[in-house]
């Protein structure tokens, strides 16, 4: 944001024009209890989970995480605590969006030298994740195996992320079997929103390509504005609107096609990713383990597979 420029168009002083800009984005972040929350029942949570397996054939899934850079010009007497890996200065932005594309958390602030699982680790949601304190259902059987074992309800990340009873992610590296490779493609394909989520926010609203030329707090305040923004104009928009935006896959092939947000940011550096920070797998809980060869043995399976899984890997 370029408070020069608008200092001229608007003949205010940058200091009213930052002033202003502050208090309109605070003043958007204090709806976020309408248009950015967690379900707050078992019935909302399956709800979505309902969605990823209806539109993305992923069964007890209630969200996509990830995170993102968000760039800064250099904070005053910062040092370099919001130096991220690519030198940039940067607050760290992690979201979890549900299969409609909006946001139903966000964690905004963290220094931008923090990787995902660092920042995963320390946010909210981890801990209420940790303490059971967001009501999300029992676990239950895989659809049309109503004799297997319970499997909990869970999130979509990629390979940042630790692996937990809460967190499927992808295997990792390049000597996979055939039936981890079917895996790691229909997690990939569910975990595909959370990454249209950030395209369309960029493409609607441009500051986030750049550098946000305001202090740390002000561009906080700007980046949760943003945020109940992009809620509001997907509750507002209808469906086939917000389809045209994002990729979609061809019905007959399942092709991917790239949705219109990347055409529109064509040429344009995306938000980064926040940097992954290498977890060792023996670190990861036995059935945390067990509850992912539990999905890819389904995944290959009759009943657990889609007709198209074979020629995506």
């Amino acid at each position: 944001m370029q408070y020069r420029a608008l200092e001229y168009s608007f003949r205010r002083s940058r200091s009213t024009i930052s002033l202003i800009v502050k208090r309109v984005s605070k003043a958007i972040w204090s709806l976020h209890e309408k248009y950015v929350k967690l379900p707050a029942s078992n019935e909302e949570w399956k709800n979505i989970a309902n969605g990823f397996e209806k539109r993305w054939n992923m069964p007890l899934c209630i969200g996509a995480l990830d995170g993102k850079l968000v760039r800064l010009r250099k904070p005053n007497n910062s040092g370099s605590l919001y130096h991220d890996y690519k030198r940039n200065f940067s607050l760290n932005m992690l979201a979890l969006c549900d299969f409609r594309f909006r946001i139903i958390y966000v964690d905004v602030g963290e220094y931008g030298y923090k990787g995902d699982a660092n920042v995963f680790s320390s946010s909210s949601l981890k801990a209420k994740l940790n303490d059971n304190l967001l009501n999300i259902p029992e676990p239950t059987n895989l659809p049309g195996l109503p004799d297997s074992d319970k499997i909990n309800y869970f999130i979509v990340a990629d390979a940042a992320f630790p692996l937990s009873l809460n967190i499927m992610k992808p295997f990792a590296g390049n000597a996979l079997s055939h039936k981890q490779r079917i895996y790691n493609y229909r997690i990939s394909r569910a975990r595909r929103v959370i990454e249209n989520v950030f395209g369309i926010m960029c493409v609607k609203w441009r500051i986030l390509l750049k550098p946000i030329e305001t202090n740390i707090e002000s561009a906080n305040w700007i980046i949760r504005a943003i945020i109940v923004l992009h809620n509001f104009l997907i509750d507002e928009s209808t469906t086939n609107k917000t389809l045209s935006m994002v990729d979609h896959e061809t019905e007959v092939n399942r092709d991917l096609e790239n949705g219109e947000w990347r055409n529109l940011l064509s040429g344009s550096e995306p938000l980064p990713s926040i940097q992954q920070i290498q977890n060792h797998a023996r670190n990861w809980p036995v059935e945390a383990k067990m509850m992912r060869e539990n999905f890819t043995i389904y995944f290959n399976s009759d009943i657990g597979s889609v007709s198209w899984q074979e020629k995506m890997v």
